[in-house]
């Protein structure tokens, strides 16, 4: 039997820790929230933009590589994002609960590119008609039931 240093393992991405506001209590593990996260990718994928909507918490606030974005904002910048790809699908291969109760989703995101792209840093890209297939994780966190990171 062969041995390998850590050097040759492969290496696996560290997520994280959320940053947690001290007045707002985020659910531990006695709580799994895969179901909820589940759901609002799926009202995503219907387009029931009322229905994710209301499944965000008051104090909402998303992460971009540019910006954090608080409720209203955050959710008009998700939507532009849809906006470009109008088609898109969250295909959700897998969703875990994690130790300290959030949730990652791995999911294959794809569309067609036939409206313009909003991107961070405010970078806008015109169509071009092509077919996107992303891989992308999502780490969510959720207070009262509800989509609060």
């Amino acid at each position: 039997s062969s041995t390998r240093s850590t050097a040759e393992l492969p290496q696996v991405a560290e997520v994280p820790d959320p940053e947690v506001d001290e007045g707002v209590g985020m659910d531990t593990t006695t709580v799994d929230h895969t179901a909820a996260a589940i759901e609002i990718l799926e009202a995503l994928n219907r387009r029931d933009l009322e229905d994710a909507a209301a499944r965000l918490h008051p104090e909402y606030r998303a992460s971009w590589p540019d910006t954090d974005l608080d409720g209203h904002d955050a959710f008009a910048r998700e939507i532009a994002m849809l906006t470009g790809l109008p088609d898109t699908h969250f295909a959700i291969e897998r969703a875990t609960a994690l130790v300290d109760g959030r949730v990652l989703v791995e999911a294959t995101v794809s569309g067609t590119h036939t409206g313009e792209l909003a991107l961070p840093y405010g970078v806008a890209v015109e169509a071009t008609g092509r077919a996107v297939s992303l891989p992308f994780l999502f780490v969510m966190s959720f207070v009262d039931g509800l989509l609060h990171r």
